[in-house]
């Protein structure tokens, strides 16, 4: 077996969260703004024509002292999700 097959099955998923066999997270971290996620479902509902690109150009958040904008899949997840929880 190869080291990178074997890292793998020691993986296991818990609740929807990768763990390794030591307990430490896998994966990216979510963007956790606030006010940027409001501003994308504000967005979202105020002009429903907007394309996910557009959005994500409109929208900016802080990391440090540098402005950045959120990635066309964020936003997309984020309406997804904003979706999701209003159907239920």
């Amino acid at each position: 077996r190869k080291k990178s097959q074997r890292i793998k099955l020691a993986v296991r998923t818990e609740d929807g969260i990768k763990k390794s066999y030591k307990g430490n997270k896998w994966g990216r971290r979510k963007i956790t703004n606030k006010k940027m996620v409001e501003d994308i479902i504000r967005l979202h509902i105020e002009q429903p024509k907007l394309t996910y690109k557009q959005i994500s150009e409109k929208v900016y958040y802080y990391k440090g002292n540098n402005k950045k904008t959120p990635s066309t899949f964020v936003v997309f997840n984020i309406i997804k999700e904003y979706k999701t929880q209003n159907l239920e």
